[in-house]
């Protein structure tokens, strides 16, 4: 399989957020946030690369980049990924933007 741009390809791709567990991290309180992606191409693409955004009231409050190289998800299907960030005060929403993927032989 030959490799594809991910951006000829991003609009087939949406993501929901599923849930937001709050835990005790090494270096104080984290959420795990949780979200389904769902795949709506023919190809199979992995190599995550995300940006996380939080929001309060829809203004902006954080934005964290990400990146998660094992994560895999196979055409028509959906998959889960979890962002693991300090807790942030304020922030009543969170958002998974994908940057970026690979598809192609070495995923």
């Amino acid at each position: 399989m030959d490799s594809k741009n991910f951006l000829d390809y991003q609009q087939k791709f949406l993501s929901r957020q599923i849930s937001v567990v709050q835990f005790e991290g090494r270096s104080g309180p984290h959420l795990k946030v949780t979200f389904e992606v769902t795949n709506n191409s023919d190809y199979k693409w992995g190599q995550l690369n995300y940006e996380l955004i939080g929001r309060s009231d829809g203004k902006i409050i954080v934005a964290e980049p990400g990146a998660t190289y094992a994560w895999v998800i196979q055409p028509h299907s959906s998959s889960h990924v979890n962002a693991n960030i300090p807790v942030i005060d304020g922030v009543s929403e969170w958002e998974l933007v994908i940057k970026d993927m690979k598809t192609g032989r070495r995923i």
